[in-house]
């Protein structure tokens, strides 16, 4: 599983994986603690032109998510229902935002580069029994995963289009969901053969 690397020369390419990650992890918590639609289009507006200033891969990369708009359009309309407009608005902003600065780093980020920073970075576990390079596994696949989901839903979405079918939307989404689903469960036995969550004993002499 993996998200296709941007094969450009930006900015964002040249940053420390170490700072992409935190910056990843700051910039979610701070979009989901902000309930103010303003701020959460704001953030929506400003992680899109940052991605397309990576180049023009990257361009076409943002337009290659449209898929996403049966997906959105499902999430803010049951918000729109159940809660209000400008929580719809503001929920949908939010998560395409993550989306998108999740792809970025994913995007412009080494699939090796990332888990070596992640098994620096897990080393002091070690002296809990934890395989630090199965925490670094598990931790890469995580931001690899929605973006490798979405692309999993683009693949249904143009076998539905090749096989003459249309408007297919709202009709794939039980066959994605469901195979998310399997995916996930895969990916569990994966790192639980690797012993990610499992403890070694740890010799004190």
């Amino acid at each position: 599983m993996s998200s296709p690397f941007l094969a450009e020369d930006s900015w964002a390419h040249r940053l420390p994986v170490s700072v992409k990650v935190i910056g990843l992890a700051i910039f979610t918590f701070a979009l989901f603690s902000i309930w103010d639609v303003f701020w959460a289009v704001g953030a929506l507006i400003l992680i899109t032109i940052g991605y397309a200033t990576l180049g023009k891969l990257a361009c076409v990369r943002i337009a290659s998510f449209r898929f996403l708009i049966p997906i959105l359009l499902l999430i803010g309309s049951l918000q729109a229902v159940f809660v209000s407009l400008e929580s719809s608005i503001a929920a949908v902003a939010k998560l395409l935002a993550a989306f998108l600065m999740a792809d970025l780093v994913t995007a412009t980020t080494p699939m090796l580069s990332m888990m070596d920073f992640f098994t620096r970075l897990f080393q002091p576990f070690k002296r809990l029994g934890f395989d630090p390079g199965a925490l670094a596994l598990a931790f890469a696949l995580v931001l690899r995963f929605g973006p490798a989901l979405l692309s999993d839903y683009e693949r249904r979405r143009e076998a539905w289009r090749a096989r003459g079918g249309r408007g297919a939307g709202l009709m794939l989404l039980p066959a994605w969901i469901a195979g998310a689903i399997r995916i996930s469960d895969r990916i569990a036995e994966a790192l639980d053969a690797r012993g990610a969550c499992r403890r070694t004993e740890v010799s004190h002499d």
